[in-house]
């Protein structure tokens, strides 16, 4: 179903000139027309909340390239997900403000951001600047959302573990136990095709059995790696039973550098990489410092999909 979209302004005009960016280079208005069956997905955003150390001096125009990208689409898809890390390191408090202003050229375009936890957030600082989620939250005490569209809808968990503001906790990712047996009654009762998602990969959190054993989970997608990688999983070698997984770029810190767009059809979704860029471990500040590898890498996934079937 695509909606059609009213006239807007696109709020980048200030967070354009703060990252040293044009903003008529970067977002563009005008009309276009929501497409409900298309999702944009993020990852691995690590924003800083200022640009003045020189270690950290990129992150906000890597995301502004891939919010661009996105805002030129017609159709736009009507959700944005942003799969964990969107804090620079530990979740300081003042890096959520900074992010929710880089992120309002799509609220204001009218698409709706969703964002789950990474091991690099902080739940307290997060909910200072996004409070929304505390009444939205499918789990008290832990940040789950359900992103609805017409033939699939998505389910973001909560697998970080550090609690500290400032400090930065286990890289590794858990679901506590509420969440799993919230995720148990949740699926059960799910009556279209669902995706799992998260911030860690699948063998981390320990939930394969439970997606492969529920027929309407469509395939369970991640970040973390900062790398574009498909794969799949079995639950029993006497099944014919295969899901299917997704791991995400990083939209700008270091990796695969891009987004992913995904769109859902009556029997398949098909996830599309859109990578501008690969640099490690910090993007290059001369000719001197580009990865040899980096050709090789963006010509290798140029066109790069992965198709969920249900």
């Amino acid at each position: 179903m695509q909606i059609k979209r009213r006239n807007f302004l696109m709020g980048g005009c200030a967070i354009a000139a703060t990252a040293g960016c044009s903003t008529s280079k970067l977002f563009s208005g005008g009309d276009a027309d929501f497409d409900d069956n298309l999702m944009a997905l993020f990852s691995d955003c690590h924003l800083p909340a200022t640009n003045e150390n020189d270690f950290r001096n990129y992150e906000w125009d890597e995301l502004n390239t891939c919010i661009a990208g996105v805002l030129r689409l017609n159709p736009l898809p009507r959700n944005v997900l942003i799969f964990g890390d969107l804090a620079y390191t530990a979740g300081d408090y003042a890096d959520y403000p900074k992010a929710r202003e880089l992120l309002r050229p799509l609220i204001d375009a009218g698409i709706k951001v969703t964002i789950a936890m990474g091991n690099h957030d902080r739940r307290q600082s997060f909910l200072e600047a996004f409070p929304e989620y505390s009444k939205s939250t499918k789990v008290p005490g832990r940040i789950v959302s359900i992103v609805e569209s017409p033939k699939a809808d998505f389910i973001l968990l909560d697998t970080l573990q550090g609690e500290q503001v400032g400090v930065q906790g286990p890289v590794d990712g858990k679901l506590n136990p509420e969440q799993i047996e919230w995720l148990k009654t949740t699926l059960a009762g799910y009556g279209k095709p669902v995706f799992v998602g998260s911030h860690h990969p699948i063998n981390e959190i320990r939930i394969a059995g439970l997606l492969a054993g529920t027929p309407k989970v469509a395939g369970y997608i991640n970040g973390h790696d900062h790398v574009w990688r498909k794969d799949f999983f079995i639950h029993k070698w006497t099944e014919r039973r295969v899901v299917r997984t997704l791991c995400l770029p990083s939209t700008g810190l270091w990796g695969d550098i891009g987004y992913t767009l995904l769109r859902i059809g009556d029997n398949e979704a098909v996830a599309e990489l859109h990578q501008h860029d690969f640099f490690f471990p910090i993007r290059p500040r001369s000719a001197t410092d580009i990865n040899p590898e980096r050709e090789v890498i963006l010509r290798e996934n140029a066109g790069a999909t992965c198709t969920f079937q249900w």
